[in-house]
């Protein structure tokens, strides 16, 4: 859990056992704005898409978190006797994890050989997760963004030595894996968007809020065949109209009918006061030199 300096709650994440045994143990801050825990589970434990079964016994497990909230890493300690746990973490100012449990037979640690319990019920291992011993910092992840309204351009610009991947989350769900790419939202909001660098020195996540208007409505009209895009939506103080290949008629018209504004919309590009609308639902009728007539469904904050 997350809190505010007056103790009320940002986020919440939980990973969930259908045993009774599923245990929190420790926390530790890393330095890239991230966090890491540890427990040990028994027969499985779940978070979003990721799960770890047992057939018998206990393992330890760790996650790792970015300041958001969102699961980074989540990895199984194995071993192959039936009591293991995890009961200690720490962390270095590279990043690096290191953690502390004990092992009734023996516990496995990736790609490095297994140790071995020498005897008795229980042995104490403390095992290292991260970075080459030659690293001497951790990677800065960074990007730049361009975008009006709805749609949000970005571009890394951080760490490139090492460079693994780069992951990219946009605050609605979507991801994306790469150095650079565009998004659009659907609905207006702030949205944290935040890129994570993975190098073969650690890992790095930086983000920023970035402001949505609203989306843009994108009309293929029947006047000259033109493709219309009204934004934002929903307005405040203007309404916005490109794309038309013709000056054209606007009315501004109330849900039972009634015009409320009314003008005409040039050819390119035009824009319509709202700063005299009363907040609600409005429809634009759009009416070209042949007669030809198009609508759009407007709200006014």
């Amino acid at each position: 859990m997350k809190t505010d300096t007056n103790g009320h709650p940002e986020w919440i994440r939980h990973y969930d056992s259908h045993s009774g045994v599923n245990s929190f143990a420790g926390v530790t801050a890393l330095p890239n704005n991230m966090v890491a825990a540890i427990g040990t589970f028994a027969e499985n434990v779940t978070s979003g898409a990721v799960t770890f079964s047992l057939g018998s016994g206990q393992d330890p497990y760790f996650v790792i978190v970015d300041s958001a909230g969102n699961l980074q890493t989540m990895q199984q300690i194995y071993g192959d006797g039936f009591y293991n746990a995890g009961n200690f973490i720490t962390s270095d100012k590279v990043g690096n994890i290191y953690i502390g449990g004990y092992v009734t037979d023996s516990i496995f640690g990736g790609t490095i050989a297994a140790y071995h319990s020498v005897g008795g019920n229980n042995d104490f291992f403390v095992m290292k997760y991260g970075v080459d011993c030659s690293c001497t910092s951790g990677p800065t992840a960074a990007f730049s963004d361009t975008g009006t309204h709805h749609t949000i351009g970005v571009t890394y610009t951080g760490t490139t030595s090492g460079l693994d991947s780069v992951v990219w989350s946009f605050g609605d769900g979507a991801t994306y894996t790469g150095t650079g790419t565009t998004h659009t939202y659907a609905a207006a909001g702030t949205y944290n968007v935040c890129v994570t660098t993975y190098t073969t020195c650690g890992i790095d996540e930086h983000c920023g809020n970035f402001v949505v208007d609203s989306p843009t409505h994108v009309l293929v009209g029947s006047i000259s065949n033109s493709i219309i895009k009204v934004y934002p939506n929903p307005a405040r103080d203007e309404l916005n109209v490109t794309g038309l290949n013709e000056n054209t008629k606007y009315r501004l018209l109330s849900v039972t009918g009634v015009s409320v504004e009314e003008g005409i919309l040039q050819i390119g590009s035009s824009s319509i006061s709202m700063q005299g609308v009363s907040p609600g639902v409005y429809i634009l009728e759009m009416i070209g030199e042949g007669g030809e007539k198009d609508i759009v469904r407007v709200v006014k904050e």
